[in-house]
């Protein structure tokens, strides 16, 4: 079975989540890791780049709910989603994200 990549914009609201048994129905023969991806524009303070590497105040944003409801899906199509990561990307320019967004759509 193929495994297929996916990432979706998201707000970490619960509402965000409602794709997942559209994905899973639409590719029913398909292993899916699907990543939830919030974009933030880094900062261009040498302080806050600094300590960029030991934060993880943007995952205080994501509630035990919208954790709750990934762990639910997970098991509900278990035999389909390997993986459901909620994570952030930041990026000093917004046409370094659109970049990256075209090649991760064509690879």
């Amino acid at each position: 079975m193929k495994t297929l990549n996916i990432i979706i914009p998201s707000d970490f609201t619960l509402s965000s989540l409602n794709i997942i048994p559209v994905l899973a129905e639409r590719y029913p023969d398909q292993k899916l890791n699907i990543s939830f991806v919030h974009f933030l524009q880094l900062s261009d303070s040498i302080s806050d780049l600094l300590l960029l590497s030991r934060r993880s105040r943007e995952y205080q944003l994501i509630s035990d709910e919208f954790y709750a409801g990934c762990t639910m899906l997970k098991n509900d199509y278990a035999d389909q989603i390997e993986n459901i990561i909620p994570d952030f990307f930041m990026a000093t320019q917004w046409l370094y994200l659109k970049t990256i967004w075209k090649k991760k759509r064509q690879a």
